[in-house]
C-alpha cells in the first residue's frame, strides 16, 4: 500500500520491453491461492511453469489461462482477491486492428 508508511524504502528499477515481450503483474491472491483439499498454495513457480506453456499468448489469453488455472487449483473458493494486468508489446510490423 503505496503511502501507508512515510519511510518506506522503495526502490526504481528500469527495464526495457521489446516487441513480443509481455508484462505479467499480478496480486498476491494469485500465488497465495490454495489447493482445494489442502493449504499447498498455488505459489510462484507454478505460475511461472504456466506462463511458459502460453507465453506467446495474447494479453487477454494470458490473463484468462492464469485466472482459470487458480480458480481450478483452488475449486474456485478464493480467500483473497485476484488481480492480474498483462501488457503486451505487440511484435514488429503488427497493429491492433482487427482485434
Amino acid at each position: 500500500m503505496l503511502g501507508m508508511f512515510e519511510d518506506a524504502d522503495l526502490g526504481q528499477v528500469r527495464f526495457s520491453l521489446r516487441p513480443g515481450d509481455a508484462l505479467v503483474l499480478y496480486s498476491d491472491g494469485v500465488t497465495e491461492a490454495h489447493a482445494a483439499n489442502n493449504w499447498d498454495l498455488f505459489g510462484e513457480e507454478r505460475l511461472i511453469a504456466l506462463i511458459a506453456k502460453v507465453v506467446d499468448a495474447e494479453a487477454d489469453a494470458l490473463v484468462k489461462s492464469i485466472s482459470e488455472a487458480v480458480l481450478v487449483y483452488s475449486n474456485g473458493h478464493m480467500i483473497d482477491d485476484m488481480a492480474i494486468l498483462v501488457l503486451r508489446v505487440l511484435p514488429s510490423g503488427e497493429t491492433t486492428e482487427g482485434r
